[in-house]
């Protein structure tokens, strides 16, 4: 777990990712990163799992990230520029071999700065804002399922056993991608989840609310989590990771 501090307020942060109970492979990855002593940047690449070398996509654009350095203004502008850069990254090495053709990944990434989060997104991994009594979700899933619920011709409810969920609208490696990105205010006790969806899909946003607002370390509640969604089914990657500012109390 690591605790550091951005502008003199201090947070705690933690990361974990689990093969789950099913899959051979983890496709799955993560990266936490102190980018210059007063910013802290987050992520989270889910690696296409239906396609070979899914694990390469997500490391090849986590690399992209851990090699950013940030500049503190149009900060929605240099993550747009970041995600384009670990797409062409993702398609250059795509090329390389015959075996690496169809590799993608989805990333969702987050700034933290001070008193608010910068974030980018593509594909299905999501971020979740914990504020007081309420789990809001951040990102919009980039998938047909979700263009479906859009364009009226399915529910939310019925999207979640579509045979379409997963199917990704977008992704780095799939052609050409449009990140989204947007911004939002964090106070003393905010809690930041990114995950995959091996965590969302086991469980519900108000179980993942009352477990990241129950006592024990950030460390220890994120644990609980992916631990609890290998148990109840685990049949995705699980990652999760977590940013937590201090209460001040």
């Amino acid at each position: 777990m690591n605790k550091f501090a951005i502008s003199k307020r201090a947070y705690s942060s933690f990361g974990i990712t689990d093969t789950g109970s099913l899959k051979k492979q983890n496709d799955d990855r993560f990266l936490i990163k102190n980018l210059d002593g007063a910013s802290t940047l987050l992520a989270v690449a889910d690696g296409l799992s239906g396609q070979p070398y899914g694990y390469l996509a997500a490391e090849i654009a986590l690399n992209v990230l851990d090699n950013f350095h940030l500049y503190q203004h149009n900060i929605l502008k240099q993550l747009r520029q970041l995600i384009i850069k670990a797409d062409t990254a993702v398609m250059n090495a795509s090329k390389e071999s015959p075996d690496f053709e169809y590799m993608g990944t989805t990333l969702t990434t987050a700034v933290v700065l001070q008193d608010k989060v910068y974030w980018a997104h593509v594909g299905d991994s999501r971020i979740y804002h914990i504020q007081h009594k309420n789990i809001s979700q951040i990102t919009i899933d980039q998938t047909m399922a979700q263009y479906l619920i859009e364009e009226g011709e399915i529910t939310s409810e019925q999207a979640k056993n579509h045979p379409m969920k997963s199917l990704l609208d977008q992704c780095l490696g799939c052609g050409s991608c449009v990140a989204a990105t947007g911004s939002f205010r964090i106070c003393p006790g905010d809690i930041i989840l990114l995950c995959s969806d091996g965590l969302f899909n086991e469980i519900e946003k108000k179980k993942l609310y009352d477990a990241l607002r129950s006592d024990g370390s950030i460390k220890n509640r994120i644990e609980y989590l992916v631990k609890t969604a290998r148990e109840i089914g685990g049949k995705d990657n699980i990652t999760a990771v977590a940013l937590e500012l201090d209460s001040g109390q």
